[in-house]
């Protein structure tokens, strides 16, 4: 890419797009933005202060041959111990809650000391930052959700060893000029959707002016502008992919629907699926037209019929119609 069209990027969106991988382990992955990365885990986390951490390996080594080789998106530890995971994930996965609890287990697993005959464990935190919906969560409008370990008949806290956050950004809908100023939280929600979009730190949004700072695509090394725009190139060809799959798997699942509603009666496929698949205007208009062409048709049953039966008539009795032509001649003056 040319230094022109470098800058004519640069132009159009100054800022990464957070919920790719690359440009969201730019801004919290980034020891020089460790600030930014405590300030967000203060704000989620809230029965822990955090003062400082340290990044440490992302890789997890599978404890046997076989087992999975597991790669995190962030891993720190803070100066009191706290293992803290901090997972982004775009696109919908299934049992991901599953998958959550797996990579918490591992921190925990690799806390045990052979030989050791404690079982002390630092606590673990899991912060997963989601742009869809969990269908365990689906119904609670929080945008932030927090599992732990609890006593069920007190509803008390159990230990502190396992915590497990999500962050469903789609329920998250304020407009910019809705936001709370002094809402750090918040704030980080809005950009965490929205930065891309963004040509400049609006006056509502000065809490995480340093976000901005640090996620300015200038900022980017020439390997780092690279890597990041095959990443937004091939975020946009999985999106497309995943709009299509769904669409054509909403279609196929409407059809089915309707085959099953039919009982079995053909007849009935055809209007089911009219009713489940098209949006109600359609709908509207379609009935509309076919009011009309069948008006059409019966005003024209009407004419036809009418003059079917005035012949019919005026031949039985063998008498001229008066409004015939020749029976208007010899009528006199």
């Amino acid at each position: 890419m040319s230094n022109e069209q470098w800058e004519q990027l640069e132009k159009e969106h100054p800022y990464v797009d957070l919920l790719t991988d690359i440009g969201f382990k730019h801004v919290f992955g980034n020891p020089a933005n460790k600030k930014l990365l405590i300030d967000f885990l203060n704000a989620v986390i809230e029965d822990r202060h955090i003062i400082d951490l340290t990044y440490g390996n992302n890789e997890r080594i599978p404890l046997m041959k076989d087992s999975k080789h597991s790669r995190l998106d962030l891993y720190c530890i803070t100066n009191d111990g706290t293992r803290i995971i901090v997972e982004l994930q775009r696109y919908p996965q299934k049992d991901y809650i599953y998958r959550s609890l797996y990579y918490s287990s591992l921190l925990i697993n690799e806390q045990v000391t052979i030989g050791s005959e404690t079982y002390f464990f630092f606590p673990v935190y899991s912060v997963n930052i989601l742009d869809f919906l969990l269908p365990e969560f689906k119904e609670w409008p929080q945008v932030k959700t927090s599992v732990t370990l609890m006593e069920t008949s007190r509803k008390v806290k159990f230990g502190r060893l396992l915590t497990l956050i999500y962050i469903e950004l789609p329920k998250f809908n304020k407009m910019l000029d809705e936001l709370d100023k002094g809402n750090f939280l918040e704030n980080i929600y809005f950009c965490l959707r929205n930065l891309y979009e963004l040509k400049n730190c609006p006056e509502s949004l000065e809490s995480v002016k340093h976000l901005f700072e640090a996620a300015r695509i200038a900022a980017m090394d020439s390997q780092a502008k690279i890597k990041y725009i095959h990443m937004i190139d091939r975020e946009r060809d999985l999106r497309n992919q995943f709009q299509f799959a769904t669409d054509k798997g909403i279609a196929e699942g409407k059809a089915q629907l309707a085959i099953e509603i039919a009982n079995g009666n053909p007849d009935l496929i055809i209007p089911i699926f009219i009713r489940e698949a098209l949006p109600p205007v359609v709908l509207y208009i379609f009935a509309l037209t076919m009011l009309s062409a069948a008006m059409s048709t019966l005003s024209s049953l009407f004419h036809v019929s009418g003059s079917s039966i005035g012949h019919d008539i005026c031949g039985k009795f063998n008498r001229p119609c008066i409004n015939c032509q020749p029976f208007r001649k010899a009528l006199p003056e």
